[in-house]
């Protein structure tokens, strides 16, 4: 990684006295007042900082505690999560990472075409629906600036290997496998001027910390190409409203604006539960989280179906007891109502509906609401509960 020793940053300008602001994509400073800008520069006769040359930072908000705190809630927070997710699970060491992405910003040019997709065998008699159009639409993309899983790590700080730690986070060079959480976290990372900083090498020291490994040509034709055009091919689709039957092929052109090198601040972690391990990154500027829960669909509420089924037997045993009693001559004569009315008689018409039709269906949706919001309640009230005795002292994680 290529340094450069750097004055500390000024927040004054020199010329005017205004207010500096860092800028990522020229890695200068620049004032707002007089537009003076100046480069974040060599200066042997400061040497009291060592800045990573043309990379900025994102700096963490979020300290440890924090994150702890708001991973568990975020953990225990849902539904038909066990009511003891805390005590039963098995949690790893938390990771205070800085993260390599590449930020790409600029236009896609072109021409678009959508067709219905064909289920099946396609006819040579049916005429395929097309529709046509152009691109011009403005792109801003975060990809991770590394594939390589397997290499060493420029931190000493904690005696792991954090690449390891990525590929358990979803590796960016597997397509298929773009959805984990590492990589939501990189693509829905939201970078203002003002949450910027210069990167300063000690980074490599007090934190978990990778290099950049791809090129930005590589990082581009790797995952930021096919990302971008996915996005524009989904937007396409819902503007025509065809977006579950409608495929779109795009030939673009794009034209890059910048190129920017950022570490993002990334807390990590993963918790096992039962046999299955779970993994949980968060944001550590703003604190989002993204991962994996629990989640076991036993413990719902039998489905409305099953209850329906038991109601109708019950119905059924309460019919046949009224059958019988109401052909009791001494009832009969005395009792012609709704429990006791004869077979084929009005009453008897207006019993058969309510017990075999209505009370059924009600019950059905009584007793599964019911059932269902007690569920909840006794699983809540239990996490609640692990929680607030975590938060105490009370109880311990168990950690790996």
């Amino acid at each position: 990684m290529e340094t450069t020793t750097a004055k500390s940053s000024v927040n004054k300008c020199p010329n005017c006295g205004g207010e500096l602001t860092y800028s990522a994509a020229t890695y200068s400073n620049k004032c707002e007042y007089c537009g003076s800008e100046f480069k974040v520069q060599a200066a042997t006769d400061q040497g009291d900082e060592s800045l990573i040359k043309d990379v900025s930072i994102i700096p963490f908000k979020i300290n440890r505690d924090q994150f702890k705190k708001e991973m568990l809630r975020w953990i225990i927070t849902g539904d038909f999560i066990p009511g003891n997710i805390l005590s039963a699970s098995r949690f790893s060491a938390i990771k205070q990472c800085y993260i390599p992405v590449y930020s790409f910003k600029g236009t896609c040019t072109g021409q678009w075409t959508g067709a219905k997709r064909q289920l099946g065998k396609p006819s040579p008699f049916q005429k395929k629906a097309t529709e046509t159009g152009s691109v011009n639409e403005p792109f801003s993309l975060l990809t991770l600036a590394t594939d390589n899983l397997n290499g060493d790590v420029s931190s000493q700080f904690f005696q792991i290997n954090i690449v390891n730690i990525l590929n358990q986070f979803g590796n960016q060079g597997n397509n298929n496998d773009e959805n984990g959480p590492l990589q939501l976290l990189v693509r829905t990372f939201e970078i203002k001027d003002q949450e910027v900083e210069p990167a300063d090498a000690r980074i490599f020291n007090d934190y978990n910390t990778l290099n950049f490994d791809l090129s930005t040509d590589e990082a581009w034709e790797k995952h930021g190409q096919t990302l971008i055009a996915r996005r524009i091919s989904n937007k396409l689709a819902e503007q025509s409203k065809k977006s579950m039957d409608w495929e779109v092929n795009l030939n673009v052109d794009y034209k890059m604006e910048t190129v920017t090198k950022f570490y993002l601040p990334v807390w990590m972690t993963s918790y096992s539960y039962g046999t299955q391990e779970y993994k949980i990154c968060t944001n550590g500027f703003n604190g989002k989280i993204y991962g994996q829960k629990v989640v076991d669909f036993k413990l719902q509420a039998p489905n409305k179906t099953k209850i329906y089924i038991a109601s109708l037997l019950a119905c059924f045993a309460i019919s046949f007891c009224l059958f019988i009693a109401s052909n009791a001559t001494d009832i009969t004569a005395h009792h012609n109502n709704l429990l006791f009315s004869p077979m084929w008689q009005g009453w008897w018409a207006c019993r058969f509906l309510l017990l075999w039709i209505v009370i059924p269906i009600v019950a059905s949706k009584l007793i599964h609401k019911k059932w269902d919001d007690m569920v909840r309640q006794s699983l809540i009230a239990r996490r609640e509960g692990e929680l607030a005795a975590i938060n105490s002292g009370h109880l311990k994680l168990n950690t790996n």
